[in-house]
This record gives structure tokens, sequence and C-alpha cells, in this order.
């Protein structure tokens, strides 16, 4: 995630034109996050889904006993389409439906000059694999991304990220994601939640 969002900074395959997520229902809310950090600022967000609450429990706990206006994990089909201010349009489809070992997000970002793609990632490789295709042959693009203990799966990665806070926290210094972050997570959902689209 990081490589991408530096190559977009670097435009090395020139302006970013759209961002597509495809992910599985359980890690909804983190592409949610994602269309923020690759796009900035969001002028507009709505969305289409088809949820079943039945189906939406996670890790044994039925969100929607919490919180009726939030999907956080999307069931049955879900498509978002966002505008961000600088122009950039994103999208992200998800469903429970994928199986989860096997799938847990893609990306793709299109650019001016060429795309990046990002795949492989599952519950065993929580880094993927990148790679682009330009316009125009630019063979200048690093996609050299370190993976490191990252590619063994996702437990370590939580576990860096509660150890990255507790740091933070001993030196009294802000977390590397705020709380403001997640409560803008949540009012995306919410706006998403209340302009579905209905027949």
């Amino acid at each position: 995630m990081k490589k991408i969002k530096e190559i977009i900074e670097q435009k090395a395959l020139g302006k970013l034109a759209m961002i597509k997520i495809n992910v599985h229902g359980t890690a909804y809310a983190h592409a949610l996050d994602l269309l923020s950090y690759f796009g900035n600022e969001i002028k507009a967000i709505s969305g289409s889904y088809k949820n079943d609450d039945s189906l939406r429990f996670f890790g044994g706990t039925d969100w929607s006993l919490y919180d009726k206006d939030i999907l956080y994990v999307p069931s049955i089909s879900l498509s978002v389409t966002a505008e961000f201010e600088n122009g950039v349009i994103g999208n992200v489809t998800s469903s429970i439906f994928y199986n989860l070992h096997a799938f847990v997000m893609s990306i793709e970002a299109v650019f001016e000059n060429g795309v990046l793609t990002l795949n492989g990632i599952n519950m065993f490789n929580s880094t993927g694999h990148i790679s682009y295709q330009s316009k125009y042959k630019i063979r200048a693009v690093n996609i050299n991304h370190k993976k490191g203990v990252y590619a063994k799966g996702f437990e370590y990665s939580f576990y860096e990220s509660i150890k990255n806070f507790m740091e933070n926290y001993i030196k009294d210094e802000p977390p590397e994601t705020p709380g403001k972050t997640g409560l803008y997570n949540i009012v995306l959902d919410k706006a998403i939640y209340c302009t579905r689209s209905v027949r």
C-alpha cells in the first residue's frame, strides 16, 4: 500500500485517474480507509448493496447489534463509487462469498500513463504482488517493496500495529493513524448505508 502511495505521489506514471479496490466483505472497512489514503479528500460517495444480516457476522459478532446504520461487513454484494476533490474516481466492490483464505483484496491504480496492479493478497500473504504496465513503456517505476515478515500473514501486521501504537503512547507521540481516521471511515460507511440505490 505504501509503495502504491509513493508512486502516486511521485507521479511516476503520471496523474492518478482512478482507484479500483476489490475486497472480501470482512476487509471492506479497510478498503474504505484505502480510498482516502490513495485519493485524499472525498467530495461525494454513494453505493448500492445487497445485505443479509444473518450472513454478516464476523468473529462471532453481529455488528448490526451495535450500529444498524453501518455495513462494516457487507454480505452478499456491494459497489461503492467515490469522487475525490482532485477529480480522481474511486470504486470498491465487495462480497463475503469470496474464499477468504484465497482472496482478501486486489487493487488497480489507473494513471494517465499506465496501470499499477496489486494482487495475491490472502490470509497467508498480506503484501501480495505488485506489477505495472505503461502506455509509453516507462521503465523508471520502482515497484520493489520490502516484504520481510509481513509476507507471512496478517497476524504479524496486527502485532506490529499494536506495538507501534504503544511505543508512540509511551513516547507521548501521536499514533501513526489518528482516531479521527477511524471516525471518518464510520462517516463514509454511514453515508453509503443511507444513500444506497433502492429499486
